[in-house]
């Protein structure tokens, strides 16, 4: 439509004056027979009626250039091998090339992956996987879900791409909603030390409770004792707790 438009300012450009009037839906009933015939069949009509089919738009067709910027994809050499047999100069690259190849086929210039269902996975280059990842993680279906989920619907979708699971990790990882709502581990940062005990009352541990609200006798301090052997607890309620520095 905006070919079309352009093309009509340049026409009305040539004319020394032009107005365009906007015709009501009423008003405009031969226009609409008109274009609706285009879609039924011309059997039935008569010999009278004139119709002529264009093929060829009248808006002259932009010469597109694919102009390519950035690293190489991926899919580049094996489709190459697969469209004219061209293989890199390295014979280990070109082995590599020639047994990958071996899942792969093309169709209408698009290249696709076998999978092991006899289903044919389109292949994506760099930037549209990491689209596809944030569509499926946090689009407007996502579910937040981890790595090996989004792999799976990423593949029943239909798509492919080296190394999935590492770039699915990343992006997952950058997603705000689930740094912020990522259930909290309890584990802790650093390896538990166990402290043993030969015999029975050989260490014990040392802890104050308190001060807590005064209990009759004014005690407000618990310290408590316990020993490493057979647990054996000793507790003794205090009023005043003195602390010596030697």
């Amino acid at each position: 439509m905006a070919s079309y438009l352009s093309q009509a300012k340049d026409l009305m450009q040539q004319f020394t004056s032009c107005k365009v009037v906007h015709i009501k839906r009423s008003e405009n009933r031969l226009a609409d027979a008109l274009s609706k015939l285009a879609s039924t069949s011309f059997e039935h009509m008569g010999k009278d009626v004139r119709i002529e089919i264009v093929d060829v738009p009248s808006v002259p067709r932009r010469q597109v250039l694919v102009i390519q910027t950035g690293a190489t994809s991926w899919m580049e050499p094996i489709k190459a091998y697969l469209a004219s047999g061209i293989l890199p100069e390295d014979k280990a690259e070109a082995r590599k090339i020639r047994h990958k190849a071996l899942w792969y086929q093309m169709h209408d210039e698009v290249l696709f992956r076998k999978s092991f269902l006899g289903l044919l996975l389109r292949c994506v280059d760099v930037e549209e996987s990491n689209y596809v990842i944030r569509e499926i993680h946090e689009g407007i279906c996502g579910l937040h879900t981890g790595p090996r989920m989004v792999i799976a619907k990423i593949m029943n979708a239909g798509y492919y791409w080296p190394g999935m699971h590492g770039d699915a990790v990343k992006e997952i990882q950058k997603c705000d909603a689930c740094q912020r709502h990522a259930p909290q581990t309890l584990r802790p940062q650093n390896h538990l030390v166990l402290i043993t005990s030969a015999w029975p009352f050989q260490k014990w541990a040392i802890d104050i409770m308190g001060p807590f609200p005064e209990a009759p006798g004014r005690v407000k301090f618990l310290p408590m004792e316990i020993d490493y052997f057979t647990k054996w607890v000793e507790a003794k309620p205090l009023a005043h707790i003195k602390s010596s520095i030697n």
